[in-house]
Formats: C-alpha cells, sequence, structure tokens
C-alpha cells in the first residue's frame, strides 16, 4: 500500500514539474533567437531537465504551489524514466494516444484550479510534431468551453463572438434622401402667385333622391357587408384599445379621404420616394391623402404640425398641388431671421406684418400680428393685396379696423373644413357602448357617411334654388326608419283566409307562375270600370285588378283575398 502511495506522488510531482518545464524564463530568448536547437531527442531531453531543476527567476503561482513534500531530485528522475519510457515505445510503433492519462488518475484537490495535461501532449511537444496545443489552437477553431477555461486566452475578435451570448441587435436606421434646398429670401414682391377658379359644380342635376339614397352613395349595402366580415376577423386575431383618424375635408365639411393611423404600419401600403421618405411623419401623411386627389390644380391646407417648407415645394413641382399652411419658427431655417421679430411687430400695433419670398424655389412667408403673432408659408400666394378687417380691441373696447394680408384671408376661408365635419358628427353621434374597439370606428365610418349625404342634399337643394331644405336631425331620423324597413318583409301577418272547398282549385283561365305569384314584387291593386269573376274565391266578383299578374281579386271589407293571393 505503501509502494503504492509513493507511485502516485511521483506521477503527480513529475506532471508538475513538466507544467513548469513549459514555462519559459524571464528574459529568456524567444523561439526566432540565433540559439540553436538540440540535434537529436537525448539532447532536447537533456536540455528540457536542465532547464525545468529549478527556475530562481520564474515569479509566478506554480512557486508557491506546495503540492507534495517530496523531494525535487527524485521527481526529476521519475519524470525522466516516464518520458525516455515513452519516446521508446513510441520508435518502435505508431504513436498510441490510448495510453493511460495522467487526468485518469485521482487528483488531489490542489491541483484542481491546473490545466490538465496528457502524454499525447507532452510527446507533441518533445518530437516536434505539427499537432497544436491547446493554446496554439485558432479562437476560430476552438469551442467556446475551451476559450473560457484556458488560463491566458488571446482576447480577439472571433473568441469575443464565440464567447459572448447571441445578442440580437437592432438594425442601423436607414439615414433617408432628404430634398436640399437653398432658400434666397428677399423683402421683394412674390412673383409666383397664382389664380384658382371657384369650384364649380358642372355635374349634371340629379333627380329628387331620398335621404336613404344619399346615404347609400358613400356607404353602400357591399361596403356594409365587407365591414361586418372583416372586422369580425380581425377582432378574432388581435386587440390595439385607440385610434386616430386623418382626414381630407373640403371647406363645406365633405370628407374626401381618410385613414387611420395604425404606428409604425401606418404607411406600409404606400409608395414613397426616397425623398418623400425623409420629410417625415407629418409631410407624408398629408402626401397619402393627395394621392387620391383626381382634379388638379388645386390647393390644400394644413396646420403647423404637417407643414414644411420642403413639402410645399415638393407638392407644387412633384404633384401639381399648391398649399398653404401656419408654421413654426424653427421649421423656416433663414427665413425667421429674415423677418421681424415679435416684439417689432407689436409695437407696430395690431395688423401689423412682415414678408420675404425666395422667387427661386416659388415660397412666401409672411408673419403677421392679430393677437399673438403668427407665421404663414404658401407655393401660390402672399401678403398682397391687402385689406382691412374689423378686430375687437381690449383698450378702446370696440371694433376696430386693422391690416388683413391676402395669405391669411385665403387661410381662414378655407382651413376650417375639418373643425366643421368633427363639429357635424359631434351633434349627434352614433353611440355604440362596446368593449370592442372596432365598432367606435364602424360607428365613426357612419356618421361620416351620414354627414357626407346631408351635405350633398343641401348642395343640390341649393343649386335648385330651394331655400328650404331638411336639417341634420330630420335627415338623420328618415334614414333611420328607411333602413329599419327597407327589404323587410312583414312577420306574423293574421289575414283570414277561405276554406279550402271554396278556393278555385282547378282554374281554367291562364295564371302566371308561381315563381312570379309569389315574388311580392310590383303586384298592385287598380280599379276597373267592369265587374269580373275572382280569380282566387268561387263565388266572389269584383273590379280590383292586380297590374302585374293581370287577374281580378277580391279586395273589399269582407273579401280581402287580393293578398292571399300573392302570399302562401
Amino acid at each position: 500500500m505503501a509502494a503504492k502511495q509513493r507511485a502516485l506522488r511521483i506521477l503527480q510531482n513529475s506532471r508538475s514539474k513538466q507544467i513548469l518545464a513549459l514555462v519559459p524564463e524571464v528574459n529568456a530568448p524567444s523561439d526566432v533567437s540565433g540559439e540553436s536547437e538540440p540535434e537529436n531527442e537525448e539532447a532536447l531531453l537533456a536540455h528540457v531537465a536542465t532547464e525545468s531543476s529549478d527556475a530562481p527567476s520564474i515569479d509566478s503561482s506554480f512557486e508557491r504551489l506546495n503540492i507534495l513534500d517530496s523531494s525535487l531530485e527524485d521527481d526529476r528522475n521519475s519524470s525522466l524514466s516516464l518520458l525516455t519510457n515513452i519516446i521508446n515505445t513510441a520508435d518502435e510503433q505508431v504513436y498510441d494516444y490510448s495510453l493511460p492519462s495522467i487526468s485518469s488518475l485521482p487528483i488531489i484537490s490542489p491541483l484542481s484550479n491546473i490545466p490538465s495535461v496528457t502524454p499525447s501532449f507532452i510527446l507533441n511537444q518533445i518530437s516536434g510534431s505539427p499537432q497544436q496545443s491547446p493554446q496554439n489552437v485558432a479562437p476560430s477553431q476552438q469551442s467556446p468551453q475551451a476559450i473560457a477555461s484556458s488560463p491566458h486566452p488571446r482576447r480577439t475578435r472571433a473568441a469575443k463572438a464565440l464567447i459572448r451570448p447571441n445578442i440580437v441587435r437592432r438594425p442601423r436606421r436607414v439615414v433617408n434622401k432628404k430634398i436640399a434646398l437653398h432658400f434666397q429670401w428677399t423683402k421683394r414682391h412674390f412673383q409666383h402667385r397664382a389664380e384658382l377658379e371657384p369650384d364649380v359644380f358642372v355635374s349634371p342635376l340629379p333627380d329628387e333622391k331620398f335621404p336613404l339614397e344619399y346615404f347609400s352613395d358613400f356607404l353602400s349595402d357591399d361596403i356594409l357587408e365587407d365591414t361586418c366580415q372583416f372586422t369580425n376577423m380581425h377582432a378574432v386575431q388581435t386587440r390595439k384599445r385607440g385610434f386616430k383618424n386623418l382626414v381630407r375635408a373640403g371647406a363645406s365639411g365633405i370628407i374626401y379621404d381618410f385613414f387611420l393611423y395604425a404606428g409604425n404600419d401606418t404607411f406600409e401600403d404606400c409608395n414613397f420616394s426616397e425623398e418623400e421618405e425623409g420629410l417625415g411623419w407629418g409631410a407624408k401623411a398629408v402626401l397619402r391623402l393627395c394621392k387620391t386627389i383626381t382634379k388638379k390644380p388645386c390647393v390644400v391646407y394644413f396646420d403647423n404640425f404637417f407643414s414644411s417648407l420642403e413639402l410645399m415645394y415638393h407638392l407644387r413641382h412633384e404633384y401639381g398641388i399648391f398649399s398653404l399652411g401656419t408654421f413654426r419658427a424653427n421649421r423656416i431655417k433663414s427665413g425667421a431671421e429674415k423677418l421681424k421679430s415679435d416684439k417689432f411687430l407689436k409695437i407696430h400695433g395690431r395688423g401689423a406684418f412682415s414678408q420675404v419670398v425666395c422667387n427661386k424655389t416659388k415660397l412666401s412667408l409672411v408673419k403677421w400680428n392679430d393677437n399673438k403673432c403668427v407665421i404663414l408659408g404658401s407655393s401660390y400666394v402672399d401678403a398682397y393685396p391687402t385689406t382691412k378687417i374689423k378686430r375687437y380691441c381690449k383698450v378702446k373696447k370696440q371694433r376696430v379696423e386693422v391690416l388683413y394680408p391676402n395669405i391669411v384671408k385665403h387661410y381662414n376661408a378655407h382651413m376650417g373644413g375639418v373643425d366643421l365635419a368633427d363639429m357635424l358628427i359631434a351633434l349627434y353621434r352614433t353611440e355604440i357602448k362596446s368593449k370592442k374597439w372596432y365598432l367606435s370606428i364602424f360607428s365613426q365610418l357612419v356618421d361620416i357617411c351620414v354627414n357626407n349625404a346631408w351635405l350633398t342634399y343641401r348642395r343640390d337643394n341649393k343649386r335648385r334654388g330651394e331655400k328650404k331644405y331638411k336639417g341634420l336631425k330630420k335627415f338623420r331620423l328618415e334614414i333611420f326608419k328607411s333602413l329599419l324597413k327597407k327589404g323587410k318583409s312583414m312577420k306574423n301577418i293574421n289575414v283570414e283566409d277561405l276554406p279550402t272547398a271554396e278556393k278555385i282549385q282547378k282554374p281554367k283561365r291562364s295564371r302566371p307562375a308561381d315563381d312570379v305569384r309569389y315574388d311580392k314584387i310590383d303586384h298592385f291593386p287598380q280599379h276597373g270600370a267592369e265587374y269580373g269573376r275572382c280569380a282566387y274565391c268561387k263565388k266572389g266578383f269584383t273590379t280590383v285588378k292586380c297590374l302585374k299578374c293581370e287577374l281580378k281579386l277580391c279586395f273589399v271589407k269582407d273579401r280581402k283575398y287580393f293578398f292571399n293571393y300573392h302570399h302562401k
């Protein structure tokens, strides 16, 4: 038993000395130095023994490890004998890597922190085999566990990529190409004014229509069916909770186009150019609504949330659409420096204004002092010619005349269409109390169609010269009553019928086919001059005749067989 423990200590000591033999000395010459290597294996073995006998210059944790108490001399001799046996065996046959590994022997706890070295690894180091050591393998060829367990791994990019966990990186934001404009603002007159003819409806005036017919022009039956189908389908798949509706409306309040805000997918179905993508979200909303405009040239108006100089320039030169809107001071770039300051305009009183134009890009900017200073920009009009308008003065406590630039006049005359549409919807809103969000969208859609129908009805009456027309409330009620009963069959009709014996079972005169008899379309009674035998009962005579069936049927107080004949 003592001999077995002695052999175990010798093997473990030889292992530690083999590791120390691989550690170079301080200031030792490199492998590429001019010093020659030993010529044969015995010289190499002696060289290794000499270099690993003692290492006074090594300042490492290996030197301070007191693994066992055996002497260094005995350990060196046992290590050399072990290596000699391995080399002699390797000369007689091919390298056998299945030799018992030292790592398979029991390891004392202090050695658990030292990386394991197999005999095949020692043999390759001595014989100069081309096989690489675990520390010299390229990082791309090592496993992440080998890199992490190596004492001093070389932290290259490839090694770090293998060790660090897989991180999903967000794609880089693509910088869109923006419209580059160079403005030359001056205080001259605007040279690119445009005069547009007022809108005149030249379409043929329709015949007098009922409220439901006007409503059906905007919300037909097929739209209602598709809406029900797809909203139910979408409700099963997702849930989203609020919505924002962006609309394009006329000055009369008629809504011509709209779309719902859908987050990142709002413009998924729109094909924008690179320049349009760089204009920003507000500008893209205007462009999407302007793509459906068919009558050009025209003018669109928007507020400072959507407006930008690049948008106005792009609408005029690429779409043939003029524009006018209010501006924020930080969006007009160098134009703000050319305009008079707010303090200057307030000193000159209410109605004072300042204007700059850029005839190169065909744009104008006007700052006007009303209750507060407001900046307006346009691609077709400027401040001239000016007029006067009355405003209430708090100091004088009366209405006074102030200068009224032309650009402000155009904006105030056409900008209220969206607000008017919202007001009409809010007057008699269709309330649907439900947790299903899509029902709110549907009710909004119905209200838009009803208001558009009423505004169209009122416009047609004005074209006919009629001064009186139905109000919005009465108009909505008629649509409701018509939808409630139109195309609906009556239920639970109790009409007395004749006994079977009193009915005509085998008629001698020709009768219409049953498909025509029971279709319930255009079977109207009409009084004639001559009496005739009833086509339903055996004893009745009548002057009433069905216009479609061309048969005489009893239609008096005691014999109402006109209804019985046309119903099963």
